[in-house]
């Protein structure tokens, strides 16, 4: 495929969930399969005691966007479980999946004009837009994912091949 013959997509011609949601997709299929890949007795693993075991990544991970696209993109409270109580791998990457599935709803869901509604954002003392939180929550997601990598890679575990556009 030529990038000559692609159309210049732009701010009017696209909306911003159309273009995010999709990006959002391919992450959380990205982290499923680093999920997947971790075995579930490497679950607890941690490469040193001070930091979170591979299991406590992904439940933050997913913890996190939930808190985050509740309190401050969807402005209700999240219809998702708080994620204390998963332990198994499955029910980790069941997390995972479904916490991805409502933070592409909630974006989706975003009319183009909320985007830039700013939020206060006490824990950082500082307002944000809407846009900027789901940059935030992809942000954060990304950081955890890539930390989950590196336990893959002490593991002597090939992690799923990169994929982000």
């Amino acid at each position: 495929m030529s990038l000559t013959n692609t159309p210049t997509l732009t701010q009017d011609t696209v909306s911003f969930s159309a273009s995010f949601v999709p990006l959002w997709e391919r992450a959380k299929n990205y982290t499923i399969d680093m999920a997947e890949a971790m075995p579930e007795e490497h679950y607890s693993y941690a490469p040193v005691n001070e930091i979170r075991t591979f299991a406590q990544q992904m439940v933050h991970l997913a913890q996190a966007t939930n808190m985050l696209c509740a309190g401050f993109l969807t402005g209700e409270p999240c219809p998702l479980e708080d994620g204390k109580g998963i332990q198994t791998k499955a029910e980790i990457i069941d997390f995972l999946s479904r916490s991805f599935d409502y933070m592409g709803t909630a974006v989706d869901s975003l009319a183009e004009e909320e985007l830039n509604q700013k939020v206060m954002i006490d824990f950082l003392g500082i307002e944000l837009t809407k846009k900027e939180i789901v940059y935030f929550i992809r942000d954060h997601s990304t950081h955890h994912r890539s930390q989950a990598l590196i336990y893959l890679r002490a593991k002597g575990i090939k992690p799923p091949q990169y994929r982000g556009w």
